[in-house]
């Protein structure tokens, strides 16, 4: 069973490649989506259990082949965690009590993104995310760039 990848593997580092369109990813969208909720993230990428796919999670919303081809040109400033990065994010008991904020790192980002891939089925599906869910799909595709935190923590001397 994949496990949740941590910084400074270097599978975090590298590009994604595509998914075979037709490929069945459902062991490996039900793996993402159990260490999502295990970790309480609000997304998650292939790489970050250690599969080098291009297939994304955000909230319940899963892409494969997931690609941003439209941003605004309004930027907005967000205070990022990732779940491969654990100081960054809040951490929570087991019983679901808060225990500590994340040391989260701040992230310049487009205000709006339209994102076109394919749903679990294969089924074309176009995103429009704005605001958080903009920023959320932008570091996960991220991922699959091989593009980290710790890339922006470098940017923005952090």
């Amino acid at each position: 069973m994949s496990e949740l990848v941590l910084w400074p593997d270097p599978r975090l580092k590298e590009v994604c490649a595509e998914v075979p369109e037709d490929t069945n990813c459902s062991e490996i969208i039900a793996t993402m989506l159990r260490v999502k909720q295990d970790e309480r993230g609000l997304g998650i990428s292939a790489p970050q259990i250690g599969e080098m796919l291009r297939i994304i999670v955000v909230e319940d919303l899963v892409m494969i082949n997931p690609r941003i081809v439209k941003r605004s040109e309004q930027m907005t400033w967000a205070q990022e965690g990732c779940l491969s990065f654990p100081a960054t994010c809040p951490k929570y008991s087991k019983d679901g009590q808060f225990m500590r904020a994340g040391n989260t790192i701040r992230v310049r980002r487009h205000k709006l993104v339209k994102v076109e891939g394919f749903d679990r089925d294969w089924q074309p599906i176009v995103v429009k995310g704005r605001d958080w869910k903009g920023v959320c799909l932008q570091h996960e595709i991220d991922h699959l760039d091989g593009i980290t935190l710790d890339n922006y923590r470098k940017q923005y001397l952090l």
